[in-house]
């Protein structure tokens, strides 16, 4: 389980690489557009968030300075690391080291100098301003490929960056690289090669008198001699730490603080008095409002209760993370849908820009050939020729023009069937992540109610991402084939809940009807409640039974619905119905969604139902 103070790190880093005291800070225009642009985003107007963030980059290349547009591009990658979006955050960081690494380039384009003297040259060429930026750069690099566990290039371009900060004195740079490198060896299992980089960290900083790095170095020390099991070394580094004067700018470090003691007295069997620290941990991250550094403290209390066989408590905590997971995952994916639609809209705005280029284009022509014409009417015969010419030329330019539209046209069906076909594959890929967090999660979990609803959610989620999967799959992506749909979802089912080598007969009696996404999603998770009670508590254990689904369509827009199983049926013990409350609320709920009404047949064995039910109109 991960303990907060070794997430330290990662703050740390965002503390050095958003150090701006750059030889050349930015003008305050351009410091507007980057301002904008991140007011934008923050609220979620991101095309607009793009559209600032390219006239910046547009406003720095007029001025022709390298340096200055390498600045823009380490500021942007730098914003968009902040926003954990990493793909773009490495785009415009290696866009700005590119552009140091030209500018030695230019500087040495006329030079005839052999490859021994090339490294010393490069030093020559790249000034204490290239120099410093291009550490800032490399570190924030680091981070980025820190942040996605991706350990050996962050080490490759943290050492890269400690060697251009130790031959530039850069003394605070020095003593952060360090520390993240020593982060590096603790998390690849390295501790005695870790502790000696975390020392001469503390060193730097202590002589710099910088408190927030102190801090943070003595926390990581001790927290290596913590699990290299040296306890004494452990307390000695947690105390000095403790002792340091607070700072309420850095409330983390505070967070930390009690971390590490809770931390320390459960690794002592001192369960009471670490769960107190984990508290005030708790009290201070509420105060934060930083979601992750809750969910840390949340998964540390709730190993902590359990290893007491504080079973309510326990759950207490394990429900929270549950809750603010999906808090967390329900917040990124909205934010995923937003960039999507966001990307949609500067591509429709570009093919309207076009459209209008391509349309002032044709008025130019026909401009002109009103020319033409009035010259036709005075020069006479000569100019009927001539009109005759020009009538043939345009009628070969309208042709033109009439295959390159179609073209066009048909180029961007193309391109809105391949963004509708991406949407329905990444949404079924996210909900596949959710799923797998769901089944990681659960191996952790030894109560049994609770690894039932975890695998009810993902059968759930499951049905919902079959249905996007059909989607993106076929030439239509309005409609599947529930046919198929049903047939798909049961054996997964079946085959999750009863294994292969299992004993139920399933019969599908459906013809090929086609359903829209929102009449399919609702019907699916309805049917997948009603499957997974009939395979769980109708035909118990290993007993042979038989599934039934049977769906015909009356006067348009109405459908019928006969699905149940043979199994032992409710019981008459109202109490055991408990184990089937939240899935039948859920059956109601959705047949309600679907405009319809849902009654139990008491007249079949087992458990069955009858669904009557409308297709919902996507318009309304």
């Amino acid at each position: 389980m991960k303990h907060y103070a070794l997430c330290v790190i990662t703050f740390f880093l965002i503390v050095l690489s958003y150090h701006n005291s750059l030889a050349q800070p930015l003008s305050i225009a351009l410091e507007q557009l980057l301002e904008q642009g991140k007011t934008l985003y923050a609220q979620q107007e991101y095309a607009k968030a793009t559209e600032k963030f390219n006239q910046l980059i547009e406003k720095g290349k007029e001025e022709k300075d390298n340096y200055l547009l390498g600045s823009i591009y380490y500021q942007l990658g730098v914003f968009y690391d902040t926003k954990r979006n990493h793909n773009k955050a490495l785009e415009f960081l290696f866009k700005g080291s590119k552009l140091i690494e030209g500018r030695f380039h230019t500087l040495r384009s006329n030079s005839l100098s052999s490859e021994k003297e090339t490294f010393l040259e490069k030093e020559k060429a790249l000034n204490s301003q290239d120099s410093q930026l291009k550490a800032y750069i490399y570190t924030r690099i680091g981070g980025v490929y820190y942040n996605q566990k991706d350990y050996s290039k962050a080490e490759k371009y943290w050492k890269t960056a400690y060697w251009i900060a130790k031959k530039n004195h850069h003394t605070k740079a020095l003593s952060n690289i360090l520390n993240n490198l020593g982060e590096i060896k603790r998390l690849t299992g390295h501790l005695n090669a870790a502790l000696p980089l975390y020392k001469k960290a503390l060193e730097i900083k202590q002589m710099i008198k910088d408190t927030f790095g102190t801090s943070v170095n003595l926390s990581n020390i001790g927290t290596v001699y913590l699990k290299m099991g040296h306890l004494d070394s452990a307390k000695m580094f947690y105390d000095k730490n403790f002792s340091l004067p607070k700072n309420s700018k850095f409330p983390r470090i505070a967070i930390s603080h009690y971390s590490d003691y809770g931390l320390y007295h459960k690794t002592i069997g001192q369960a009471f008095i670490a769960s107190q620290w984990y508290n005030k941990a708790l009290v201070y991250a509420d105060t934060l409002g930083d979601l992750n550094i809750i969910l840390s403290i949340y998964q540390d209390l709730s190993a902590l209760y359990e290893e007491q066989s504080k079973l309510d408590s326990c759950l207490l905590f394990q429900k929270k993370w549950i809750d603010l997971t999906q808090v967390i995952n329900q917040q990124q994916n909205e934010k995923l849908a937003l960039e999507i639609e966001a990307r949609f809209r500067i591509n429709e705005k570009e093919k309207e820009l076009t459209f209008l280029k391509e349309k002032n284009n044709i008025e130019m022509q026909n401009n002109r050939l009103k020319d033409y014409f009035q010259w036709a009417s005075i020069i006479g015969l000569f100019s009927i020729l001539i009109f005759t010419l020009l009538i043939l030329r345009l009628r070969n330019k309208n042709n033109e023009g009439l295959t390159l539209n179609m073209a066009k046209i048909n180029q961007q069906n193309e391109e809105k069937d391949i963004l509708l076909k991406e949407i329905h594959h990444r949404v079924k890929n996210n909900l596949q992540v959710i799923t797998s967090l769901l089944s990681l999660q659960s191996y952790n979990i030894e109560d049994p109610k609770m690894k039932v609803l975890f695998s009810n959610s993902q059968y759930r989620i499951n049905s919902m991402a079959m249905i996007h999967e059909m989607l993106y799959q076929s030439n239509d992506f309005s409609k599947i084939n529930y046919n198929s749909y049903l047939k798909q979802l049961i054996d997964k089912l079946v085959i999750s809940i009863k294994g292969v080598e299992h004993q139920i007969q399933v019969n599908i009696d459906v013809p090929d009807l086609f359903l829209n996404i929102d009449t399919a999603i609702p019907l699916g998770l309805l049917i997948n409640e009603v499957t997974t009670n009939s395979l769980k508590y109708g035909i118990v254990d290993q007993t042979p039974g038989t599934l039934s689904i049977k769906m015909k369509m009356l006067d348009p827009p109405n459908f019928l619905l006969e699905i149940g199983d043979d199994g032992i049926g409710f019981t008459t013990d109202l109490s055991a119905q408990k184990h089937h409350s939240l899935g039948l609320n859920l059956i109601k709920q959705l047949a309600v969604q679907l405009n319809g009404t849902i009654l139990k047949d008491d007249k079949k064995k087992g458990t069955n139902y009858i669904l009557h039910f409308q297709e919902v109109d996507q318009m309304a």
